[in-house]
Parts: C-alpha cells; sequence; structure tokens
C-alpha cells in the first residue's frame, strides 16, 4: 500500500504515475504542482476510489514539465498508450466501441474496435454495439470496404462479403488501389459528419455512369445514394462540418460521473450517448476535462465542443486539440443562441437520466408501471459470469436512489450449484439472504430472462425475504415481473438507463472477479 511518508514530490509542474509492484501503471495524473496533488490524495476522508488506488498502488514516479500545457499533452499520450484502469474507463470491464479503418494499409479495412491502433481513423466512442455494427454495414454496402483480417485477405480467396456485394475483393484486384483509396476516403469523409459532400460526389459518378448508358452502374449509386440520405436520425456519429458541433453535459455525484453527448449536424440532434465512470475529482471542471481527454482522440474531433460545464485548463485545451486536428478546435460554454438551447436540452436530459431531483417521481413511476408492492428505494442487481460453464462467479450490487453503492458489493464464488446460471442464481440469492448485516433490498434485478426470474421467485418463497423481483433480458431489453408484468422501457427514457445502469453494474462486477480468479488459477 502507498504511504504517503513515502513520497517526495516536487512542488512543479507535471504529471505523476501510480504503479503496483511489477510496474503495471494504474493511474496517470497531472498538476500544476505535483506536491500539492498528490497530497490531496491522502487527504481524510478517503473516497472509495481514491482508497483501492493507494491500497493497490507501491510506488509513484514523477516527470516534470515546463508548463501545464506540456503536462496536459504528456497526461494525454500517457493515457491513450497505457491505458490505465484506474483513470476514465467509460464502459463496464471494457472501453466503449468505435469504428475503425486502418490507414495505414494499402487496402484498409473497416472494423468494430475498443482499441484502434495509432494510424487508423477512429470514430468517438459509440454507446450501443448494435448500432456500431449497423454502421460498418452500411458503410460496407455503401463502400464496399473489405473487413477480413489480414490473415484471409493474404489467401487471395474472395470471402462471402464479396459475393453479397458488401466488398470490392481487393484481396484478388491489387489494380483497384487508386479506386479503392477514393472510397475509403469518402467513408472516412461520411463518418466524420460530412456527408452532404460525400452524397455530391457519388450523383456526379451517377450522372457519369447514365451518359455513359452503363444503367446497371448508374442504379447501384442511385441506391447508395438513398441509403445515407435516409442514415439520418439513427446516426450514431456527429458531424464534423463545420457548422456542426457536439453538445456535452456532465452531472458529478461523489465519484461518480454521468456523461450525455448529443451530437448535432446543421442544428439537428442526430443521437444521444449516455456515459458513467469514477473519477478521483471533487470539481465538475475537472472530471470534463478527463472526458474529454478520454473521449477524443486523433481524427475524431470535431471542430466545437459545447460544453456544460466549462473544462478546467479550457484555453490549453484548445490549443492541444487545435494543433493535433490540424484546425481549429473551439471548447466553450455558450452564453445565447441555437447552441445555449441545445445544451440546455442536453443538461435537462441528464438530470432526467441519472435522476437528480426527480428520485421519488421516478421510482414511484418504476412501482405504478411494474406493480411492485414496495417504493424501490434500495435495488440490488445480481450476475453470474464463467467461462465455458467453469470457474462461476456470482455478483450482488447495490443502488440506492439510483445511485451505486460501492461499499456495499458483493462477490461469490458458486461452490455447490449444478451448471447453469439458474442454479448459481439460485445459490447466490440463498447466501445472499442467509446474511444478516445487508438491509433487505425493496427491489432485485435479475440479468437474464423468464427462467432466472422463476428461479428467483422459487427461492423467495422458500426464504420469505420481502423485496419484489424483475429480471432484464439483453436481447430487447425487456423487463419481467413475479407478478407477470412485462414492459419494454423507451431507449431514452431514465427507468430504462437506471435499469441498464444496475444491470451493466452487476455484469461488471462478476467479470471483473471472474477474471481475477482466472489469474490465480
Amino acid at each position: 500500500m502507498l504511504r504517503k511518508s513515502s513520497l517526495k514530490a516536487p512542488a512543479d509542474p507535471g504529471i505523476y504515475r501510480c504503479k503496483t509492484v511489477s510496474g503495471r501503471v494504474l493511474y496517470v495524473g497531472k498538476a500544476g504542482n505535483l506536491k500539492q496533488r498528490i497530497h490531496q490524495h491522502f487527504q481524510n476522508p478517503l473516497s472509495p476510489v481514491t482508497a483501492r488506488l493507494l491500497d493497490r498502488s507501491h510506488g509513484v514516479d514523477f516527470i516534470l514539465t515546463n508548463s501545464e500545457s506540456e503536462a496536459l499533452q504528456l497526461e494525454y499520450n500517457f493515457i491513450h498508450h497505457y491505458r490505465p484502469p484506474f483513470n476514465i474507463r467509460l464502459k463496464d470491464d471494457k472501453s466503449y466501441p468505435v469504428v475503425e479503418i486502418t490507414q495505414g494499409d494499402p487496402f484498409p479495412g473497416i472494423y468494430f474496435s475498443r482499441s484502434p491502433g495509432p494510424d487508423s481513423f477512429a470514430t468517438p466512442p459509440l454507446a450501443d454495439s448494435r448500432r456500431t455494427r449497423a454502421l460498418i454495414d452500411l458503410v460496407m454496402r455503401v463502400f464496399r470496404i473489405r473487413n477480413c483480417r489480414d490473415s484471409e485477405f493474404h489467401r487471395g480467396v474472395p470471402c462471402l462479403y464479396h459475393h453479397i456485394e458488401r466488398c470490392s475483393a481487393p484481396c484478388m484486384d491489387k489494380g483497384q488501389e487508386a479506386d479503392y483509396a477514393r472510397r475509403v476516403a469518402d467513408a472516412v469523409a461520411f463518418l466524420r459528419g460530412r456527408k452532404a459532400g460525400v452524397i455530391r460526389r457519388l450523383e456526379s459518378r451517377m450522372n457519369a455512369r447514365a451518359l455513359e448508358e452503363k444503367f446497371e452502374e448508374a442504379q447501384r449509386f442511385k441506391e447508395d445514394i438513398r441509403l445515407l440520405r435516409e442514415f439520418n436520425l439513427d446516426s450514431v456519429v456527429a458531424s464534423r462540418s463545420g457548422s456542426s458541433f457536439d453538445a456535452v453535459a456532465l452531472h458529478l455525484g461523489g465519484d461518480q460521473a454521468t456523461v450525455l453527448r448529443f451530437p448535432v449536424e446543421d442544428g439537428n440532434v442526430v443521437s444521444r450517448d449516455l456515459f458513467s465512470f469514477s473519477t478521483f475529482s471533487a470539481d465538475p471542471a475537472t472530471a470534463m476535462r478527463e472526458f474529454i481527454l478520454t473521449a477524443y482522440g486523433r481524427g475524431n474531433l470535431p471542430r466545437e465542443l459545447a460544453v456544460s460545464p466549462e473544462p478546467a485548463q479550457r484555453e490549453e485545451m484548445e490549443t492541444f486539440f487545435s494543433e493535433m486536428a490540424g484546425h481549429k478546435v473551439r471548447v466553450r460554454t455558450p452564453q445565447r443562441g441555437r447552441k445555449r438551447k441545445i445544451l440546455e436540452m442536453v443538461s435537462r436530459n441528464l438530470s432526467l437520466a441519472v435522476g437528480r431531483n426527480h428520485y421519488p417521481s421516478l421510482g414511484e413511476g418504476i412501482r405504478r408501471d411494474l406493480g411492485l408492492a414496495h417504493f424501490p428505494r434500495r435495488i440490488e442487481g445480481v450476475d453470474i459470469s464463467h467461462f465455458s460453464g467453469g470457474e462461476r462467479v456470482g455478483a450482488v450490487v447495490v443502488f440506492e436512489e439510483g445511485q451505486p453503492v460501492p461499499t456495499e458489493y458483493r462477490s461469490y464464488k458458486i461452490r455447490n450449484a449444478p451448471q447453469g446460471d439458474t442454479d448459481a442464481i439460485r445459490e447466490v440469492l440463498e447466501r445472499r439472504f442467509s446474511q444478516v448485516s445487508p438491509p433487505d433490498p425493496d427491489l432485485i434485478l435479475i440479468d437474464g430472462g423468464v427462467g432466472q426470474l422463476n428461479t428467483a421467485i422459487e427461492v423467495k418463497r422458500r426464504i420469505g425475504f420481502r423485496a419484489d423481483l424483475i429480471s432484464l433480458a439483453k436481447r430487447e431489453e425487456r423487463i419481467s415481473c413475479e407478478t407477470g408484468v412485462t414492459l419494454i422501457y423507451p431507449p431514452d427514457s431514465a427507468e430504462r438507463f437506471l435499469f441498464q445502469n444496475v444491470r451493466d453494474e452487476a455484469h461488471r462486477r462478476a467479470v471483473t472477479h471472474h477474471r481475477k480468479r482466472r489469474q490465480k488459477i
């Protein structure tokens, strides 16, 4: 465990890295005064996140810089290089997915990725895996870019995607390099939001084919243009044209931050991405700076970010990102006009999503919708994790009035249950309610469908605990209740976000515990 007495930090600007005994980087931080910042980490009372970091850290090293601006750039580089687990991680046990195009290759491919390469183009992080794959499918349909790995590409045999007209098979025809590069450039422009320019170029090619009486090729371009035109309200990336921007609002409660981002294209909101993460900062401005540094990397910077609150070191960030992107990047909190109205709309939606000042009405609505016997003040989520049926573990997480309570999370090694999640859930619930110390929950959410719910109902009847029982199935996000009620909340509703957050947190806890057990073995 790291102790304050063992540290001798200089009173200079720079960055610091907390490390394990083996040298793994756990956290990268920046400060204008390193001595003062390190001292702040040891101030009582320690937050749960800080306590875990200090417990796992066995050393800190310092890298001095000439200014805070230099420290900012170094912090960004180290976070994206080391991906430290105690810096912002934007999704349970993984980062959010992106669409990656490997521009460093002679024939670039398009891929679903969580860690894009340094030479690749990548979209901003996306909050929905299914929508990310749908976007990749659209790009392949329109631009015929390969999706195969290099090992398959070098075999020189066209795959199924070529036969269903999703790929132009550059593995068979290396002579199409110039045409392929043009299609890749159009795909990147489209992913950056420059849809209008891409459509104009496709229309020009369509008209040229029609004049040459190549009507089948002209019809194909016409179909591609139709697909791109229709891809608007369901779009998952922000426009990167000069007239568009990203509107971002942040709410900080304790060490838990929630961010809502609305990419805006020509004044129209085209998507909604919700992120949650733990942060060391008690200052919303610093937490916003951390989010921007993590979420925006090379190749996916908009020309403007409308933010609330304004991030710490805003001017240094503008300079840093402008040099990185090769164009002017503005990070501002607009005070009037259309951008201000959109940012206010984002803030209102964020307040609804996190239940800030609204949980009594939100909880009462949930109780009424699902026919619950109790107001769901304390919700517990249950999940099971295993690898091919082996080394199964269970997790129970706790939310009170919509906020996580990590100190009351519990993990269980499955000891006696037969193979299958339903029997493992039975064992976890039996052991959970054999303990006297935790208060009784009002609502228990089981990750799964009706089968898992029925198992929980059987345990409740036998043991006699008071909590209401529901399950949440991933495919449709359908909620099933012990009362027989089934319900699917709207995608942008606060109720759906709350239950997904409980489910995802239970999954993260179970996966983390399972990974530790596998490492020990």
